[in-house]
């Protein structure tokens, strides 16, 4: 009936008069949502500035700690930590790259911020570097990397510790890395094979060597000739 069909058509415009103030109303809620989100971030915001750097120091701190206890639990001594599966695994290096780029870090902190957890972590690290530090189960290590990591990580905590041990490691790691050299450019080449004492250009790499990273290494090997009295680690890089 004329009555019925009447019913119809209002009921389909008031479902779609609905229908728009419930998609109104979604718009409006998410944009509410957005400037209170906004408004806690200015809170927080204000809440850090207002933060003494004392304050400020220890949660740094807390952050690093929290970081690297998982590194602990689930890697420690291996180079690289897999938080998802908590593993660790030697891809590329086996000589702790993770802690020993850590080190000179948890080094500063506690000479800032006594902590007894921190000086434990960083005795457990010398005892790892004097007892099971090696340098000759990889076949391709980075030059690059490793100077930059693991040389400049035991150089650091020498300068920091005056630990003979981290010294006498870096002058090892040191005339490992230098047969990467071993070149009649004098460009080194980007890996050297730990187990046979040679320097390389993986398949990777399509046989060149990076400038940037062949030039990026002197800063360590000038400081590990100045701490040795021997100057062939500077010369050659």
């Amino acid at each position: 009936t004329d009555k019925d069909d009447i019913t119809k058509i209002n009921k389909k415009k008031t479902d779609k008069k609905v229908a728009k103030l419930k998609q109104l109303e979604s718009e409006l809620a998410k944009k509410t949502a957005n400037k209170q989100d906004k408004g806690k971030d200015k809170d927080k915001q204000s809440e850090q500035l207002s933060k003494s750097p004392s304050e400020i120091r220890l949660e740094i701190i807390d952050e690093f700690k929290y970081a690297y206890n998982c590194y602990k639990k689930c890697a420690w001594g291996f180079d690289t930590v897999h938080p998802l599966s908590c593993t660790g695994t030697n891809d590329a290096f086996d000589l702790g790259l993770a802690m020993i780029d850590a080190l000179d870090t948890l080094i500063i902190m506690n000479m800032v911020d006594q902590d007894m957890d921190i000086e434990n972590d960083i005795n457990d690290i010398k005892e790892w570097v004097t007892n099971k530090m090696r340098f000759n189960r990889k076949n391709e290590v980075s030059l690059f990397e490793s100077t930059i990591r693991v040389l400049g990580g035991l150089l650091s905590a020498y300068h920091l510790t005056n630990h003979t041990v981290y010294l006498d490691r870096a002058k090892q790691l040191g005339d490992k890395l230098m047969h990467a050299f071993d070149t009649s450019s004098g460009i080194p080449y980007a890996s050297v094979d730990f187990s046979k004492d040679k320097g390389f250009n993986p398949g990777w790499s399509r046989s060149a060597t990076s400038t940037s990273e062949a030039a990026s290494v002197q800063l360590e090997f000038n400081y590990l000739s100045y701490l040795t009295n021997d100057n062939k680690y500077a010369e050659i890089a």
